[in-house]
């Protein structure tokens, strides 16, 4: 994603996509209006690396702007044609914040029709509201173009060269100052992100009957092929890869697979040293930013689990465990970070909880260090091998809830659920390896829960009998999955297929010492065990 920054503010900006090291993909109506160019090169910047705007964000980049290509039918939005590619004047270094994503094939005969797809932009949230100041992403189900033509017919026509997403009682769309950002697909066997549109037009934002119209890209492949190899001589061939299964999420609980074809820019690098930089792009577009994180993990998108905290010393960047909010005042986290034989080992007043983080490296506006009044601990608590190990911290003050700064749900007391075989979602700052270093950045993962009497038997071979207020996960055979030190303390959570919302259904404990052997799970403590004691410190 890229934004793209207009020389007339009250026109807004536009949005875009990196399609190789030094060119973007967007609309041409971001330039163009009434028959003539409305912008000049030289006033326009192209923001990579972002994704809270009004942040200094460490990989965030400014480029100018050296050429700006249209097609030459283009007249406005609604009469097609509505596909810009701008060429950078300098050449983007690639990393994991940073990266192009993939093309469909010429002319695809896909049409998409009954997939969904994700839009992302900075625009407006509601019709006539206000920008978003992070990146925003919404799912949204690609129309036959015989159904979006129908909806239209009274305004204006659809052409072959448009593609329409979204829904029959509205709700969800791109909007104002989306536009020419991205329509994308997602392969669910390479787990590559595909690009098959660009925002256009529509009637209003996320109307009844009226779907999001978007510039249907595999119309216009031949014609990027054109520009780019027209404007270098280095480079740059397009090459199909016939590896991706495009999945979708329809609106029924099934899901369903369709296979294309990539098709890619080659170009060369500057920095062969630099892995990102050194690949083809056939190798590195539409990847997510997933290094190795929570150990065999990804990171997390940000300000996806508002409720994570960090807990730490005053005055230190050092954080020792996780926790999440469960009310505006009160954190949940596992005891053995405050004890050891015996006593504590940290007084409230020397702890730090910082709330609203993601990159615990960057200035975040929304992060901010809070003290701790108390720590809670049960009285029969002794080390986290013999249960109970869970704490609530009182803060000193109350915490703001905004969108980056929310609590999460807790399930009810004594729930006889096991949760057995389900898929649960881990998250912590912790070490994505052993030996190795902690993340910067939130890392999450998705593991099984297993039976308790499963993880028992598993753990007694090792003279460890499990506790009844226990709940496990992983344990796979291959190992390279699982929580580590720095993860103590953070969430163990499911999300209700009912609410849509996350439970949490237990708090990192402990397991083997070097964090991912195989055939060990991980050990929690199950927070249903300990709502009336939660409660009790609370009320």
């Amino acid at each position: 994603m890229v934004s793209i920054k207009l020389s007339d503010p009250s026109r807004g900006f536009c949005g875009g996509a990196l399609i190789s090291n030094q060119y973007v993909l967007t609309a041409a109506h971001c330039f163009w209006e009434d028959g003539e160019r409305i912008e000049k090169v030289g006033d326009i910047a192209v923001t990579v690396g972002a994704h809270y705007l009004r942040a200094t964000e460490p990989e965030a980049r400014d480029h100018e702007v050296a050429e700006i290509r249209i097609p030459r039918n283009f007249t406005k939005a609604s009469n097609g044609f509505d596909i810009a590619v701008l060429k950078l004047k300098t050449k983007v270094k690639f990393s994991r914040r940073v990266r192009p994503i993939c093309l469909p094939p010429d002319n695809s005969a896909d049409d998409y029709a009954g997939q969904v797809a994700m839009v992302s932009g900075w625009g407006h949230t509601v019709q006539g509201g206000v920008d978003s100041p992070v990146l925003m992403e919404v799912p949204v189900l690609v129309w036959k173009n015989k159904d979006c033509y129908n909806s239209y017919m009274n305004t204006t026509t659809i052409t072959s060269n448009m593609l329409c997403a979204g829904y029959r009682k509205g709700r969800r769309d791109s909007c104002h100052n989306d536009s020419g950002g991205p329509l994308m697909l997602r392969s669910n066997r390479t787990g590559r992100w595909v690009l098959i549109g660009v925002v256009s037009w529509g009637e209003g934002c996320a109307q009844p009957n009226y779907p999001g119209v978007y510039t249907r890209l595999s119309e216009y492949i031949k014609w990027i092929r054109k520009l780019i190899t027209q404007s270098t001589r280095l480079l740059s061939t397009l090459s199909t890869v016939p590896d991706t299964a495009i999945t979708t999420a329809p609106t029924t609980n099934t899901t369903t697979s369709h296979h294309v074809n990539i098709t890619t820019i080659t170009t060369t690098t500057d920095n062969p040293n630099d892995w990102w930089n050194s690949q083809p792009l056939t190798e590195i577009c539409g990847r997510e930013s997933n290094l190795n994180r929570v150990v065999g993990g990804r990171e997390t998108r940000n300000g996806a689990h508002p409720w994570m905290v960090v807990i730490k010393r005053k005055g230190s960047s050092n954080w020792f465990c996780g926790g999440t909010l469960i009310s505006n005042q009160y954190v949940l986290t596992a005891a053995h970070c405050f004890w050891e034989d015996g006593k504590l080992t940290e007084k409230a007043g020397n702890i730090a909880v910082t709330v609203g983080a993601h990159d615990l490296r960057a200035t975040e506006p929304e992060a901010r260090d809070n003290e701790v009044e108390a720590i809670g601990i049960p009285n029969d608590y002794t080390s986290s091998l013999h249960g109970l190990d869970i704490a609530v911290l009182k803060l000193k003050t109350r915490v703001k809830f905004s969108g980056r700064v929310r609590p999460i749900c807790l399930p009810r007391h004594n729930s006889t659920d096991d949760y057995a075989g389900r898929v649960a979602m881990l998250a912590g700052w912790g070490l994505t390896k052993y030996p190795g270093t902690v993340s910067p950045v939130l890392q999450e993962l998705s593991v099984h829960v297993l039976g308790y009497q499963k993880c028992d038997a598993i753990w007694n071979d090792y003279d460890f009998k499990l506790k009844s207020d226990m709940i496990c996960t992983g344990g796979y055979k291959a190992g390279g999955k699982g929580v580590c030190r720095g993860d103590s303390g953070g969430p163990v959570m499911l999300k209700s297929k009912s609410t849509n919302r996350w439970v949490q259904i237990g708090v990192v404990s402990w397991g083997p010492k070097n964090c991912t052997k195989a055939g060990l799970p991980d050990v929690n403590t199950r927070v249903s065990e300990h709502i009336n004691w939660i409660c009790k410190q609370i009320y």
